[in-house]
């Protein structure tokens, strides 16, 4: 038994060193580059509209160039402010997150298709604008 948990022990760890990379070291080992300040900017200059896909479902967003933002879950609406700060999209919403702000790192994987990563390299979802 003591054998067993040693082993189980000794492939979690492994496990954790080197099963699971971060998506966003996969996109940088595939070339895939992170949206500059600038083109950030350019990207949300006017009104937009977005086709996101998160873990819980796929959802139109419409960003505002004023830094306003609503998105309809098919529960009701949510609305909320983003603003593009330090290479970054920072965005937050009255319900989601309980209206608590989360920045995420932009990268252009295909024409008007973007993935966003979050701080620790985690995928939040894939952005595919019109």
């Amino acid at each position: 038994m003591e054998k067993f948990i040693a082993l189980t022990v000794a492939v979690g760890i492994l496990l954790a060193l080197f099963g699971c990379t971060p998506h966003e070291q996969q996109l940088q080992q595939q070339g895939v580059k992170i949206l500059s300040q600038g083109e950030l900017e350019q990207l949300f200059r006017t009104d937009r509209t977005a086709k996101t896909t998160i873990s819980m479902g796929t959802y139109i967003v419409k960003y505002y160039s004023d830094g306003r933002q609503e998105v309809d879950y098919g529960r009701g609406i949510d609305t909320g402010n983003f603003k593009i700060q330090g290479n970054q999209f920072c965005s937050s919403w009255k319900t989601r997150r309980s209206g608590e702000e989360e920045c995420t790192k932009f990268y252009k994987v295909g024409e008007n298709k973007y993935e966003l990563i979050r701080k620790d390299g985690s995928l939040v979802g894939t952005w595919v604008f019109n």
